[in-house]
């Protein structure tokens, strides 16, 4: 039920923010990640894309790739089979070599710490499945085009830079103070935007779907086959 969008290059934000002679010597790393973070605040639909990996283990670790921005699945490989691991919530570091060797496949764990993760196999191979953010031509991050997102994310490395100002008195609270109000309202609008339907389509299709989750008895014996699209949005 999100809405679709076409795609920007973060690009776009960083024009922006650089005509903004307060925040003309903030990095591009920077404005990267305080885009992605906004995002992630956000919970964008649509931004990130699947991708995936083999990697060597060694002495129970793997550095997990620089893109990765969410482990999704991490699988131990066997000959050609491969073998889920389960998430752990406490730490593998003290796994020995006996243990491993009485290990049955199917009960290895894994845990992340610091882009490293330790599984309790020592050495082997494992394929991973992680979401990385989408990236144009030139490997640089790509966001939904969308104006409440892009003020949002604006205002957001506003306030990032203005509490600094602040701080140092070389800034007065009232520009940070609307720099914050600017963000709040921009983030409304954009959570709004993203929860939303493109069109009458997009409602039917969604609505075609919800109503086969359930056992509606072929809608209480078609009682209900003449109801306009309108009508099922006002019941949800």
């Amino acid at each position: 039920m999100n809405r679709s969008h076409n795609y920007v290059s973060i690009d776009v934000i960083a024009n922006k923010i650089y005509k903004n002679p307060l925040l003309k010597d903030i990095n591009f790393e920077d404005i990267i990640d305080y885009t992605l973070s906004v995002i992630k605040i956000l919970r964008v639909p649509g931004v990130y894309k699947e991708e995936s990996c083999y990697k060597e283990i060694e002495n129970h670790m793997v550095a997990l790739p620089k893109i990765a921005l969410n482990i999704k699945t991490v699988d131990l490989c066997i000959g050609n089979r491969l073998i889920p691991i389960r998430e752990s919530t406490y730490s593998l570091s003290n796994h020995t070599d006996k243990i491993n060797q009485n290990y049955n496949h199917h009960n290895n764990t894994y845990s992340i710490n610091n882009q490293i993760l330790k599984t309790s196999c020592k050495q082997g191979k494992i394929f991973i499945t992680f979401d990385t953010i989408k990236v144009d031509n030139d490997n640089i991050p790509m966001i939904p085009d969308s104006e409440a997102l892009l003020r949002a994310v604006e205002a957001y490395i506003k306030i990032q830079v203005y509490t600094v100002l602040v701080d140092l008195n070389k800034l007065s609270e009232r520009a940070l103070n609307r720099a914050e109000q600017e963000y709040y309202f921009n983030v409304g609008k954009a959570q709004s935007e993203f929860q939303g339907f493109n069109n009458e389509d997009s409602i039917d299709s969604f609505l075609n779907g919800w109503k086969r989750t359930f056992n509606s008895e072929d809608e209480h014996r078609n009682r209900h086959s003449g109801d306009s699209i309108k009508q099922n949005i006002n019941r949800l």
